[in-house]
């Protein structure tokens, strides 16, 4: 089974949570945290599969969050998603 890390303000992370069917897709572990510390923290507790970033986080950008994640050894697959 695999993991995921969401990075998102908790409205929009309770959103996701409800509309995917995680364990259909094999997930037994959907995490939410909303600020780049707390992500950093997750990602070495968890070492998820997947983590889905938020543009901005507070003062940070999602981008920096997933250089960090490449900089601590997480294995990265990059799909940014265009906004409409």
């Amino acid at each position: 089974m695999y993991k995921a890390l969401l990075v998102e303000q908790q409205h929009i992370c309770r959103t996701l949570k409800d509309l995917v069917d995680w364990e259909a897709l094999g997930f037994d572990s959907v995490t939410c945290v909303e600020n780049f510390p707390d992500a950093l923290d997750k990602a070495v507790s968890l070492e998820p599969q997947v983590a889905i970033i938020g543009m901005t986080l507070g003062d940070r950008m999602g981008y920096e969050l997933a250089e960090r994640f490449r900089e601590m050894g997480l294995e990265l697959v990059e799909r940014p998603v265009a906004s409409h």
